[in-house]
């Protein structure tokens, strides 16, 4: 007899034999479920990250839910007979238990759950104060008290746990919870100074301490430095793998990057049309080796573009192009031996996007594992089952040992228009700062385009122009209303009314359809690629265009079998004015100044 896919306890179990039925109660337990792991120890103290659970078995999908201490996670999906994924709700405590139930059942576990430990990132005080605490007065002064002191940080909560404040050995008067990243006390009367007294009577340079349910601020974790698991990495490992997989750089990203480990990427999701993108990868420590390597990579074929140059003095004005990538790859590496640093360049035209690159960079100084093991291990150990995959000799791992010391890369949350840069447990080097939004998604109509005869990107609206917090868009040429077409698009009469009096239609290269016998009563150029490779083709035998009262610019533009009657401009009246330029192949009409 087999019991299939409950967990709950004991059940009775009935037996029937022909028109005969037995019952016996209380013959039947299913296992309890044992958990056995967890894919992520430690969260932000708001909560609301994806852990999975393990354990021996879940059973089928059913009723299950989950909780991390006394609190209920705020979803539970059942994944598989073994893993269940829930979401942790905020919290402030560490070590707390996790427990799974099935109806009647609780799981078993020796697994614990921490929240960050309280962090202080900076401090402001009020008024006239500010520069006190800025370390910045030679001069002692009286503190008279009772000002604003602004405290920020991580890990105070989502709610008023009533934490308290201590500068020095005084307790602030008052304590005003405002979020968790924030919190404003009260400070009490003292006699300050940034230099020392002669007569002793004065302080300087007070530490701040936040204290929350029994956890002090800025507490060190505690960890075991000597142990190792049995590939020999150390807890010190671990922390140089959370702090290089947090060097993650998007096309935000407005700094020269000093890190020697670390991942440069378009962003999440698909990238944006008429970007710019720069990385300037100088590492602070001299380097004999530098490299980079894209993992994934797809853009749109010829016109969204990725360079790589080795730059071979610290403003990059000496340099060699490594590589330019463009369409789709998969682990493309470009390394350099002489140089002192890589600069990246990403462009893309005005339409068709994809989901962009994620490229991993390294240099001479990386550890082992970023320049010589496979990206799988491009990833916090401590955020995976890597933690539990190699305990030491006597059972330990590293989850046990180092773990709740390291985490994800959080951070208190930046306004729009900046971002957290820095590893969190480094606060305060962790702050906010203004990003490149011309880098992301911005809405100035730029129609950027690429010439492949230049090999260059040029923009027919104007520039986008990053700004703090922000960005603006500017009009640079005599006109901001001109467009490029693609060869995929067609030249029909709604293009050409879409564009302004004066505007710049640019072609590509390639071959376009039109439907021709088109109708222009405004002035524009309509201009193709410098070589004379772009080429019209009328889908019907007629006239290309009819000018009336307007001047008509084409330049480096043909049409398949033009002549004087088919494919031809015609000039509707004495004031319309047809100007052939460059290598245009376009005749004008025998029958042009005639009205039709």
């Amino acid at each position: 007899m087999r019991a299939v896919g409950y967990i709950s306890g004991s059940r009775p179990v009935v037996i029937t034999a022909d028109l005969s039925v037995n019952t016996l109660t209380q013959a039947f337990t299913s296992d309890l479920i044992l958990l056995v792991n967890i894919s992520q120890s430690n969260a932000p103290t708001v909560g609301s990250l994806n852990v999975s659970l393990y354990a021996d078995t879940f059973g089928i999908a059913g009723s299950l839910a989950a909780r991390v201490g006394l609190s209920s996670t705020l979803l539970t999906n059942w994944v598989s007979t073994t893993a269940l994924k829930v979401k942790v709700s905020a919290g402030v405590v560490s070590n707390l238990g996790i427990a799974v139930t099935s109806e009647k059942l609780v799981s078993t576990s020796a697994l614990t759950f921490t929240y960050d430990v309280l962090k202080l990132l900076s401090l402001q005080a009020g008024g006239t104060d500010s520069a006190l605490w800025a370390q910045e007065l030679d001069s002692a002064r009286l503190y008279t008290g009772g000002n604003d002191l602004t405290i920020v940080g991580t890990g105070f909560g989502t709610a008023d746990l009533t934490p308290s404040v201590q500068v020095g050995n005084r307790t602030c008067l008052d304590v005003q919870w405002i979020a968790d990243t924030s919190l404003v006390c009260k400070t009490a009367a003292a006699s300050w100074s940034t230099q020392p007294c002669a007569d002793g009577s004065c302080v300087s340079n007070q530490a701040v301490t936040v204290e929350l349910l029994q956890q002090v601020s800025n507490e060190p974790c505690v960890e075991d430095l000597g142990w190792k698991d049995r590939i020999n990495n150390s807890c010190s490992d671990y922390t140089v793998n959370a702090k290089a997989m947090s060097n993650k750089y998007d096309c935000g990203w407005n700094r020269t990057i000093t890190a020697s480990t670390g991942i440069v990427t378009d962003g999440d999701g698909n990238y944006s049309n008429n970007i710019v993108c720069q990385w300037y990868i100088f590492p602070s420590e001299a380097i004999s080796l530098m490299g980079i390597v894209f993992d994934e990579f797809a853009t749109e074929a010829t016109y969204d573009r990725v360079r790589i140059y080795s730059c071979q003095d610290s403003s990059c004005s000496s340099n060699n192009l490594e590589g330019e990538l463009f369409g789709t790859w998969s682990n493309k590496s470009f390394s350099c031996t002489s140089c002192v640093g890589l600069h990246v360049i990403f462009e893309t035209d005005f339409s068709i996007v994809s989901s962009g690159f994620s490229a991993r960079f390294y240099t001479s100084n990386s550890p082992s594992w970023a320049v010589d093991l496979p990206y799988s291990f491009w990833q916090v150990w401590c955020g995976t089952n890597y933690a539990n995959q190699y305990p030491s000799t006597d059972g330990r791992t590293a989850r046990e040992m180092c773990c709740s010391c390291r985490g994800e890369n959080y951070v208190y949350e930046c306004p729009s228009g900046y971002q957290q840069v820095g590893y969190y447990q480094d606060a305060p080097d962790s702050v906010c700062e203004d990003i490149n939004n011309c880098g992301i998604d911005h809405n100035c109509s730029l129609y950027q385009y690429y010439d492949i005869v230049s090999e260059q990107y040029t923009s027919l609206g104007g520039e986008c122009v990053n700004t703090d917090g922000g960005f603006t868009c500017v009009c640079t040429g005599s006109t901001c209303d001109s467009v490029a077409v693609k060869p995929s698009q067609t030249l029909d009469q709604a293009l050409l009314d879409s564009v302004q009096s004066n505007a710049k239609i640019q072609l590509l290269r390639g071959n376009y359809s039109s439907p021709c016998n088109l109708t222009l009563s405004k002035s524009l150029t309509l201009a193709g690629a410098s070589d004379g490779s772009t080429y019209i083709e009328c889908s019907s035998a007629t006239v290309f265009i009819r000018v009336t009262s307007s001047t008509l610019i084409i330049k480096d533009v043909s049409i398949m079998g033009s002549s004087d009657t088919v494919g031809c401009v015609n000039q509707q009246d004495s004031s319309a004015v047809y100007t052939p330029e460059g290598s245009t192949n376009i005749l004008l009409c025998n029958s042009s100044l005639v009205s039709m």
